[in-house]
C-alpha cells in the first residue's frame, strides 16, 4: 500500500466518524465535515503517522493524535462561519477516531513503513 493509498483510507475513516459524531453534537455540514476531515487527515498523517509512530508505538502516535483532532475540531468554529461544535463532540469524535487509528498504526507499521 502507498502513501496515497494509506491517506485516502485514513481520509474515509475520518470523514465518516466525523459527519456521523459532529453534526450530532453541534451544527456540522457534510461539506464542513470533509473540510474538517481533511485538515485533520493531514495533520494526523504526518505528524502522527509519518513522525511519531516509526520513532515510537501505535498507542503513543494514537494518544498524540487526541489533542491533534481536538483542537482541529473545535478550533473549526472559530475559522469556518456557521459551525458550531460542542466541547464534548470534539473530545467524542477525537477518542473514536483515535482508537480507530490506534487500530490502523499496527497495519501502516507493517505495511507502509516498511515499504519505506
Amino acid at each position: 500500500m502507498s502513501f496515497i493509498q494509506a491517506i485516502v483510507v485514513k481520509f474515509i475513516m475520518i470523514v465518516a466518524f466525523v459527519a456521523l459524531t459532529l453534526p450530532e453534537t453541534g451544527a456540522v455540514s457534510l461539506s464542513n465535515a470533509i473540510i474538517i476531515s481533511l485538515a485533520a487527515t493531514v495533520l494526523t498523517f504526518v505528524i502522527g503517522d509519518l513522525l511519531i509512530l516509526p520513532r515510537t508505538n501505535s498507542s503513543i502516535a494514537a494518544v498524540a493524535d487526541v489533542p491533534m483532532l481536538f483542537i482541529i475540531f473545535y478550533g473549526a468554529q472559530y475559522v469556518i462561519p456557521g459551525i458550531v461544535v460542542t466541547v464534548f463532540g470534539a473530545l467524542l469524535t477525537s477518542a473514536i477516531i483515535s482508537f480507530i487509528e490506534w487500530l490502523i498504526h499496527h497495519y501502516f507499521k507493517r505495511t507502509i513503513l516498511r515499504e519505506g
